[in-house]
């Protein structure tokens, strides 16, 4: 079953998800991007977890992604960092906000789009 979600131009099948949790990292609404929209962001946090999903991309498929996700910084995750279902995933990273792109207190110039909303909520349904 396809879930209709799609990440840098490759379409993402429920099959290729692997279920993870991942320490040193909590969600946080404190992303902004260049079209004046609030997003949600990781932020690095040792004390805390939070619920993370793996799929697997080729080299074009991450330039890619690393472009759509330009006011992100992509880290490197330790292994150690992530349990849960096993995966062939070898490497692994997370996108954070950029400095420059994240903020502390929420600003009506900054909206969160509904839509985008109803898309993380489903994603904490399923």
């Amino acid at each position: 079953m396809d879930t209709g979600a799609s990440s840098a131009g490759r379409s993402v099948s429920r099959w290729d998800l692997v279920l993870q949790l991942l320490s040193g990292f909590r969600r946080r609404w404190n992303a902004r991007s260049p079209n004046r929209k609030t997003y949600l962001g990781a932020v690095p946090d040792s004390a805390r977890h939070m619920n993370a999903v793996l799929f697997s991309v080729s080299e074009r498929q991450l330039r890619e992604l690393d472009e759509q996700e330009s006011t992100y910084n992509r880290l490197v995750i330790d292994q150690e960092q992530v349990t849960g279902e096993p995966s062939p995933v070898t490497q692994i990273w997370i996108y954070v906000p950029k400095q420059e792109w994240t903020f502390d207190e929420p600003s009506s110039d900054y909206a969160v789009k509904r839509s985008y909303v109803d898309t993380v909520m489903l994603g904490c349904l399923e």
